[in-house]
C-alpha cells in the first residue's frame, strides 16, 4: 500500500519550512516572555513547543514504514 493509497499525503518542503518557522517563533517567545504572561498564550505555545516536533517524528515514522 502506498501513501496515496493510505489516504496520507506527504508534507512538501514548504510544509516543514513552515513548521520550523511556527516552532522557532513559538521558541523565541517562551524566552522573551516574562513570568506574567498570560496562561491564554502559555498554553497553546507549550503546545507548540512539545507538539510540533513530536508530531513531525511520528509523521516521518509512518511514512518511513509505509513505504518499507
Amino acid at each position: 500500500m502506498t501513501v496515496q493509497e493510505s489516504g496520507m499525503e506527504r508534507m512538501d518542503h514548504t510544509d516543514w519550512f513552515l513548521g520550523m518557522l511556527v516552532f522557532l517563533l513559538a521558541a523565541l517567545v517562551h524566552e522573551v516572555g516574562s513570568g506574567n504572561t498570560p496562561m491564554l498564550i502559555v498554553v497553546p505555545l507549550l503546545a507548540i513547543l512539545y507538539g510540533l516536533p513530536v508530531y513531525f517524528g511520528l509523521y516521518t515514522l509512518s511514512i518511513l514504514t509505509t513505504d518499507a
